[in-house]
């Protein structure tokens, strides 16, 4: 497993998610690269290398927890001719709604993992659920948009830093 945690380690773990679609694998890297500006605290920072790594450990877990997965997914998306927009549209729509076998969907799986890396690192009340969108986007998507994004709602305040016991933000 790729430690990415920082921010330049993004490109070796894209490398492990071939499994996916060009358009995810782009977004989900841009996500992962996201640098953020330096007025930023390192609590502030250490957050977001927490979330990082709950977020590469959920996805890399996904074969582990659900046997098959990914190997669907990549013969989904091998056998899919890239350049036919009705067969890429038909494999979108399996990927949002649901692979034969599996009771779950890339895109819930993906919006499980982002919001349960928000709440184990540090929100109760998610930006997660901003970035949720990220899941149901299998078309790539500008870097600079999901960078931005990611800065605006992808980062918890830690309470404790403002004297609260509890560090996780509870709305």
């Amino acid at each position: 497993m790729v430690d990415v945690t920082a921010p330049e380690s993004c490109g070796a773990w894209g490398a492990s998610l071939l499994w996916l679609p060009p358009g995810y694998r782009a977004n989900l890297i841009a996500w992962c690269e996201t640098q953020f500006p330096t007025s930023y605290t390192m609590d502030q920072l250490n957050l977001y290398s927490c979330i990082r790594r709950e977020v590469q450990e959920g996805i890399d877990g996904i074969d582990s927890a659900h046997p098959g997965f990914t190997s669907d997914v990549a013969s989904l998306v091998a056998g899919t001719p890239l350049y036919d927009p009705n067969e890429v549209r038909e494999m979108y729509d399996q990927l949002l709604n649901g692979i034969s076998g599996h009771p779950f969907s890339v895109a819930e799986k993906f919006r499980e993992i982002f919001l349960g890396a928000y709440d184990t690192c540090c929100c109760a009340v998610s930006p997660g659920k901003f970035l949720a969108w990220l899941s149901a986007t299998p078309a790539e998507i500008d870097s600079d948009i999901i960078q931005a994004n990611t800065i605006l709602f992808g980062v918890c305040e830690d309470r404790s830093m403002m004297g609260d016991e509890d560090p996780k933000i509870d709305g």
